[in-house]
């Protein structure tokens, strides 16, 4: 099974590819089916200069579009930037909405955007780790309409200390505390290429994949987080080997928010 579940264009702030272009690019490269999933961020400390998709008017679109391809399957999806204020609300916004899959994730750390190095200023690598741990657990204890928790350990991608994945053994309490409630409120989580270029491994690592196995986790998406079509699909046979190795025989897919576990 050949899919892509975390994918951008232009209906997101930092992407300027069509869906089309998305699209085509999926079934050009031969995946089984495809995902889009464009940011809905708010409330951040820029926000105002970045436009925020509305996401009723978005999900009306991805139909319209995905209406010119009626012998391919894409599915209708949507990444949202929780913060702890705006967990009820994200549930508002997406409500009547018919999203295939939703990702929940964390983008801006206490308003703030770890892609800028000057967010670690007075940090160390492991306080920012912490916070981040923090934050999420926050978010995704008040909200629950999602479908996988979108690249664990996010901020590892720019920390300017180190290139390095942020580690399981960094965090244990806290890292499983937050497996085990995406686990016990029957979520999964997603392993994102997006890193391999500049960390040869995903976010979250296989060692996050492989705790998160260990205490029972069945859910797990795999997403390139392109926001081109040249980015998608990358480092796909990587992502299934290291899944394979963290336990699983399956990948998961969705449709109308119910998952389907694939055997790989």
């Amino acid at each position: 099974m050949f899919v892509d579940y975390h994918t951008h264009c232009n209906s997101s702030h930092d992407s300027i590819a069509p869906m089309e272009s998305m699209i085509e690019k999926a079934i050009s490269m031969g995946m089984d089916h495809f995902c889009i999933t464009d940011h809905l961020d708010i409330d951040f400390g820029y926000s105002q200069f970045f436009h925020s998709l509305d996401p009723k008017a978005y999900n009306q679109l991805q139909k319209q579009v995905i209406a010119k391809y009626p012998n391919y399957d894409v599915r209708k999806g949507i990444e949202l930037g929780l913060q702890p204020h705006l967990t009820s609300t994200m549930d508002n916004l997406i409500k009547d909405c018919d999203f295939d899959f939703i990702i929940a994730s964390v983008h801006f750390i206490q308003g703030q955007d770890p892609y800028f190095p000057e967010y670690f200023t007075g940090m160390t690598s492991q306080q920012a780790y912490e916070i981040y741990l923090q934050e999420l657990i926050a978010c995704l204890s008040s909200f629950n309409n999602y479908s996988v928790v979108g690249h664990i350990c996010y901020p590892s991608r720019f920390i300017p200390f180190e290139k390095k994945i942020m580690a399981y053994a960094d965090l244990t309490d806290l890292s499983d505390q937050l497996l085990k409630l995406i686990i016990e409120s029957g979520h999964g989580i997603e392993v994102n290429t997006s890193s391999y270029p500049t960390h040869n491994m995903p976010v979250p690592g296989y060692d996050y994949v492989k705790r998160y196995k260990e205490l029972g986790g069945e859910i797990i998406t795999i997403g390139s987080d392109a926001h081109f079509p040249e980015q998608m699909g990358r480092y796909f046979d990587n992502a299934i080997q290291g899944i394979k190795h963290s336990g699983f025989n399956h990948i998961t897919t969705f449709k109308n928010m119910n998952p389907t576990f694939v055997k790989i």
